[in-house]
């Protein structure tokens, strides 16, 4: 899909600083990850919120994701036209994004999960 973005919005997309905070409860056996912007904050403001916990049938063996992701773009004057446009390709890099995060996390559990079947044997 093609929004037409000129360049200046396009640049808004790629160019974008944020912090990270993990939270890991060894005890619970959970993971929270919180991310927002720092930089561009008076366009748009980005949070994103992962929780990884142990699933309620299966714990020993399965986890459940939860994310939630929040895209507000600032409405000024000259952006308010765009603002539409600029949420929905923030929108579609994010779960874009998303999606390759998840894939990282699948891979890191399996290679911990072999490591652990290594070390049992």
């Amino acid at each position: 899909m093609h929004l037409g973005l000129g360049l200046f919005a396009k640049s808004l997309v790629k160019i974008c600083h944020c912090i990270e905070s993990t939270v890991v409860d060894a005890q619970n056996r959970s993971m929270q990850l919180s991310t927002r912007n720092i930089s561009l904050q008076n366009f748009i403001e980005v949070e994103e919120k992962i929780r990884y916990d142990p699933h309620p049938d299966n714990p020993n063996s399965w986890t459940v994701c939860k994310q939630e992701t929040s895209i507000k773009i600032k409405p000024l004057s000259a952006l308010a036209s765009m603002a539409e446009k600029i949420e929905q390709r923030c929108v579609e890099k994010f779960q874009s994004n998303s999606a390759k995060g998840r894939e990282v996390m699948e891979r890191m559990c399996k290679y911990l999960e072999a490591e652990a079947s290594g070390i049992s044997a």
